[in-house]
């Protein structure tokens, strides 16, 4: 069984790691994928080795497919249970929902085992892609937003108006430096707003 595991939600302009995982194996050492994007909601950033795994071959099939040819370092890396074979970095660019697709699987391992994986054995994943959510929620990052933040500046999210804000922009229970520090980078990249001269 292949599988993509990944965030169930992520926002706009966010990086997202999907891994490309295999469940139940025994001695599985090589694997041949093919695999599926939206491109429309998602850019390709890179591909990654997982622990003890090597990409041999990537290549562009189509657009928003790709392949990978893998392979385990040495015996001890085989695939026993369950591994990450590969780690793909995705940016998320549209708001809606956007797939990750195996459409095809070949796997072999130290022996005699060389076989394709079936179609419903190809794992998907669905990922939501939100829109900004700046503080006081009327969908763009401005000098406001920073302020109503610097206002909340060291409080718990429970001491917020959560009813009208999303003070904790960087997600941690606390209204701190790296909610500001996020506001202000949102806000340098809001072409809308237009800076003082």
């Amino acid at each position: 069984m292949l599988d993509v595991t990944s965030v169930d939600k992520a926002k706009l302009g966010d990086e997202i790691t999907a891994n490309i995982v295999i469940h139940n194996a025994v001695n599985i050492c090589a694997e041949d994928l093919k695999i599926a994007y939206d491109t429309s909601k998602l850019q390709f950033i890179s591909a990654e080795n997982a622990d003890g795994m090597k990409i041999y071959k990537e290549d562009d099939i189509a657009a928003g497919i790709k392949r990978y040819i893998t392979a385990c370092l040495g015996k001890v890396n085989a695939a026993n249970g369950d591994k990450v074979l590969l780690k793909l970095k995705f940016k998320a660019i549209d708001k809606g929902e956007a797939k990750i697709d195996i459409t095809n699987g070949r796997i072999a391992d130290n022996a005699t085992l060389e076989m394709d994986v079936s179609q419903e054995n190809c794992g998907e994943k669905t990922i939501l892609i939100e829109g900004v959510k700046d503080v006081n929620r009327n969908g763009e990052y401005t000098l406001l937003d920073l302020g109503i933040d610097a206002w909340y500046y060291g409080s718990a999210v429970a001491d917020t108006d959560t009813s009208k804000y999303d003070a904790d922009q960087i997600i941690n229970g606390t209204i701190d430096d790296d909610d500001l520090t996020e506001i202000v980078a949102q806000i340098l990249g809001n072409t809308n707003y237009s800076a003082n001269k």
